[in-house]
């Protein structure tokens, strides 16, 4: 984009299904440009999660339309919502990111041994917020 790359001129992406980018979604400049550059038919899905519990939490969703600057919809099983600092469910407003329950994937032991205090200990995980921030639109799309 800085560059004024147009890799459309130099490759055939004919074959290209999808484009994933994972951390947050993609600025809607970057939608528009592998939209330009690349293919006007690719599926184009940003993803996000968490490194302490190895999964997704939001992502993308191949019957749900994209929109620019958004992550399309939550994980299966993943109960993630936004919520204001007077602990408020939010829809369209900024608010920070808090899974609800725990996830389906969740280990309900450490080791061999399924312990009250390992049991606490990855609960805790799933029911603390990191600071994240998010906007939910219409219980599926998702901005960070």
């Amino acid at each position: 984009m800085k560059q004024d790359l147009q890799p459309k001129d130099h490759f055939d992406f004919s074959a290209l299904r999808s484009i994933g980018s994972t951390g947050s979604p993609l600025p809607p400049e970057t939608f528009e440009w592998i939209y330009q550059q690349i293919s006007t038919k690719v599926w184009l899905c940003s993803m996000s999660g968490g490194t302490d519990v190895c999964t997704a939490f939001v992502g993308g969703v191949p019957y749900l339309p994209v929109h620019k600057g958004m992550i399309q919809g939550r994980a299966l099983g993943c109960a993630l919502y936004a919520y204001t600092e007077q602990g408020v469910r939010v829809i369209e407003s900024l608010g920070e990111m808090v899974i609800e329950q725990p996830m389906p994937s969740m280990p309900i032991y450490f080791g061999m041994t399924p312990t009250k205090r390992a049991i606490a200990a990855v609960i805790s995980i799933f029911f603390q917020t990191n600071g994240d921030m998010a906007i939910g639109y219409d219980y599926r799309n998702m901005v960070f």
